[in-house]
């Protein structure tokens, strides 16, 4: 996934760390801190038109917001 300022900006606001280049995943900012694997990328991020939605396949957290 390209991440533009744009998306970078929505992904700070909700505590996210932007995924590194070519990923869609990244770790999640509700969970992985109490895991012991915590730095495993378990949240994924899609983009969509003007819009993005990411879940966490580890604490289920999912949401999404406007680019």
């Amino acid at each position: 996934m390209n991440v533009t300022p744009e998306i970078a900006a929505v992904l700070s606001r909700h505590g996210i760390t932007p995924p590194p280049l070519h990923s869609a995943r990244t770790t999640c900012p509700m969970c992985s801190h109490t895991r012991r694997k915590s730095r495993e990328r378990c949240l994924r991020i899609r983009p969509f038109d003007g819009w993005l939605e990411w879940e966490c396949r580890h604490c289920g957290w999912a949401e999404g917001d406007a680019v």
